[in-house]
């Protein structure tokens, strides 16, 4: 069976075996699971131009679709030139899921927004903000230009 899979860490009230537990920096415990990749759709605004990246698994092959305002963009349902594999071990090495929930610079107006939300066969995951990023952001970026192929992966 095909398996695409990120880590995704889960807090433990100490019901899990030991064996199963690692304790974090906060001396909190906690193990990783391993949820199915569904689907990963980025948003981003800047003024009245916007961009949307939806990116999913089909038939075993990495699929995306996007469209923007700003650049008269628009793909519908295009192969990714990554594997899936490829795709999941980078995404699992950004860590969506201990990002903020949100992040702001109330400073900036009328600057860039945008957010992420990844599903996985367990849960959905919504981070988004306002001017303001989480660490590995640039990554991210990276990561959805070599999904949409402006961006050769080299190994």
């Amino acid at each position: 069976m095909f398996f695409a899979g990120i880590k995704i860490r889960t807090s433990s009230a100490g019901c899990l075996p030991e064996d199963e537990l690692t304790v974090n920096d906060n001396n909190i415990r906690e193990r990783e699971e391993m949820h199915m990749f569904e689907k990963l759709i980025y948003n981003n605004s800047i003024g009245y131009d916007f961009y949307e990246l939806k990116v999913w698994v089909e038939d075993e092959e990495l699929h995306f679709s996007r469209k923007s305002s700003g650049y008269d963009l628009f793909d519908d349902d295009t192969i990714s030139p990554i594997s899936v594999k490829d795709f999941t071990d980078r995404l699992d090495r950004i860590d969506i899921p201990s990002w903020n929930k949100k992040y702001e610079d109330p400073t900036v107006l009328d600057g860039e927004s945008w957010d992420v939300t990844l599903e996985t066969s367990e849960e959905k995951i919504k981070k988004s903000g306002e001017n303001a990023f989480p660490p590995g952001w640039n990554n991210f970026l990276r990561l959805m230009r070599f999904v949409t192929g402006d961006y050769k992966v080299v190994k």
